[in-house]
């Protein structure tokens, strides 16, 4: 462990907690998994479905406020994850898991959450836990080492003081988190009404798309759209580099010996073609709008201004639309967006002037949200140097 503050030691994990091992003898049926995000969460909520076994009574049960360590590496957790039980009453977990409880010496469990949450704790599972130690996914961990490991030892009135302010900070991020939540619900729903009813339209009628405003009509992109992959220019790794960061890219994050360069002005729409401008989640091609000058590679179609079809039209309503039936497919689960199927995509068109209109509402929804997820990496930056401060001592609390 590094330098110890006046007025603190280095203790045992052992004098602060105890081994858990009670066994589920009254047959829990809430198994849980660890979830780095989640904490300690029902099975089904985090997977969709069980991965327990069937017979839940050789599992550990645990109470709230008792903790458990998952062994198991991941991404952003190389020594695994610690986390307390907070969800629930009770619930079980695979003997596989390391479970602890406060002894009665400790007298701020939630100092120690805060201390194994800022990852500080790994330092000295290294020690125990070596690359060379590591076996299907799990680290090499034994329980008498752990317990061995150690840990801070700080008057309890600065632990509960330190806990306190970290707590502080918990809350405002998951006040912020639920706001960006709402504000997601609400501008789904906002979408839903703008897309299909417009705006201050009281007459309506069916269409080959749905119902939509009796003034809108339906086309193909191929009819109204500016398609304008033609301007798409391929320039030389050695011009790329010089001309790299003065204009914005548009494209997948691998370096490649060419990209198509665009040198317009004005604004612009772009829909993904295949790869890597397709959403990893949905398999939807990821549309974008692009300002002024900018670059982008030869895997997004290029949609400029026309006549009946403005780009920010094209990027909204394609934007929340499911297109994945119309895709072509190469391979077992590569997805295609030719050109040829783009033109004969379908798209409804209000005036220009209410495209535009459309846009700036779901632009200021948008702006909002942004701007709350601002706040909320804030919040996140500011915790966890108050971790790296207030868990190591290296910033003092009053008393």
């Amino acid at each position: 462990m590094s330098e110890t503050p006046e007025g603190w030691t280095n203790q045992p994990l052992a004098k602060f907690f105890k081994r858990l091992t009670r066994k589920n003898a009254e047959c829990n049926q809430n198994a849980l998994t660890i979830s780095a995000q989640k904490g300690l969460v029902n099975q089904k909520e985090f997977f969709n479905k069980y991965v327990a076994s069937s017979n839940l009574e050789g599992y550990y049960l645990l109470h709230k406020g008792d903790f458990a360590y998952n062994k198991s590496y991941s991404a952003g957790y190389p020594m695994g994850v610690i986390k307390r039980l907070e969800k629930y009453e009770k619930g079980v977990v695979s003997t596989l898991y390391i479970c602890f409880e406060p002894t009665s010496i400790n007298t701020s469990p939630d100092f120690f959450l805060k201390y194994f949450e800022s990852g500080l704790f790994n330092s000295e599972l290294k020690t125990i836990a070596q690359e060379g130690g590591r076996a299907h996914g799990l680290l090499n961990v034994s329980v008498k080492e752990f317990f061995d490991l150690l840990v801070p030892d700080v008057p309890a009135e600065e632990q509960q003081k330190i806990a306190s302010i970290l707590s502080s900070v918990d809350r405002v991020i998951d006040l912020t988190e639920q706001e960006i939540n709402k504000l997601k619900d609400l501008k789904k729903g906002m979408m839903q009404e703008l897309l299909t009813k417009g705006i201050g339209h009281t007459k309506f009628k069916d269409s080959p798309v749905g119902r939509i405003p009796e003034s809108w009509k339906v086309s193909t992109v191929g009819k109204v759209c500016k398609i304008e992959n033609n301007l798409r220019k391929p320039i030389s790794r050695y011009e790329r580099e010089k001309i790299k960061g003065s204009y914005p890219y548009y494209g997948p994050t691998k370096i490649q010996d060419y990209i198509n360069e665009y040198r317009v002005s004005g604004t612009y729409a772009l829909i993904g073609e295949d790869g890597d401008h397709f959403n990893k989640f949905d398999k939807q091609p990821m549309t974008q709008l692009a300002y002024g000058k900018f670059n982008v590679n030869n895997h997004a179609h290029l949609i400029g201004d026309s006549k009946n079809c403005s780009p920010e039209w094209f990027y909204s309503f394609f934007m929340h639309k499911d297109i994945t039936s119309y895709l072509s497919r190469q391979g077992a689960t590569r997805l295609k967006l030719t050109k040829a199927i783009l033109e004969e995509l379908p798209i409804v068109l209000p005036t220009k002037s209410e495209q535009l209109a459309i846009f700036d509402r779901i632009s200021a929804s948008t702006s909002l949200s942004k701007r709350k997820e601002s706040k909320l990496r804030q919040l996140k930056l500011l915790k966890n140097g108050l971790m790296q401060d207030l868990l190591t001592g290296k910033v003092r609390v009053k008393i």
